[in-house]
C-alpha cells in the first residue's frame, strides 16, 4: 500500500513533535476520521496546516491502473489512488487513510489485524501492535 520511504516527513515530525497537513482528497471524510484515530491516541500530533505552521504532508488523489491504494512519499505527500479507492467500502477507505498517516508518523508494516498491515482491510481502530509501534516511534520525536 505504500511506495517509497517517508524519511523526510518523519524527520520533520521528530524535529517539531507534530505533523501538519494540507490539501484535500475525495476521501476527506475518511482522512479526517484517520486523523482523529491517531490523535485520540496521542492528542494534537497531527494538525491541519495553518498560516503560521510549516506544512509536512500534502494530501491529494491520483488515478493509476495498479493495485496500490495509497502512497506516502519522502517528498511529504500522501496520495490516494482513485482507481482502487473508489471501489472500497468506507471502512476500507478509512483503513488506507489511517495506514498512510501511520507511515508519515514513521511506522512500518505490522501484522494482519493491524491498521499498519501491508494490505487493505476494514480495520479502522489501532491495535496493540499499532499503538506499540507508535509509542516507539514517538519516543524518537
Amino acid at each position: 500500500m505504500v511506495k517509497g520511504a517517508c524519511w523526510n516527513v518523519y524527520v520533520e515530525v521528530i524535529r517539531r513533535k507534530h505533523l501538519d497537513w494540507k490539501g484535500s482528497t475525495s476521501y476527506q471524510t475518511q482522512f479526517n476520521s484517520a486523523v482523529s484515530t491517531w490523535n485520540n491516541y496521542k492528542s494534537g500530533v497531527i494538525r491541519k496546516d495553518a498560516w503560521n505552521t510549516i506544512n509536512d504532508v500534502t494530501i491529494s488523489d491520483y488515478n493509476e491502473v495498479s493495485s496500490t491504494a495509497g502512497v506516502t512519499s519522502s517528498a511529504g505527500t500522501i496520495k490516494f489512488n482513485t482507481y482502487q479507492m473508489d471501489n472500497f467500502t468506507s471502512a476500507q477507505k478509512r483503513n488506507v487513510c489511517t495506514h498512510e498517516l501511520g507511515h508519515a508518523l514513521g511506522l512500518a508494516h505490522n501484522a494482519k489485524g493491524d491498521v499498519m498491515y501491508a494490505y487493505v482491510s476494514s480495520v479502522t481502530s489501532l491495535s496493540a501492535n499499532d499503538k506499540a509501534s507508535y509509542d516507539a516511534s514517538y519516543k524518537r520525536y
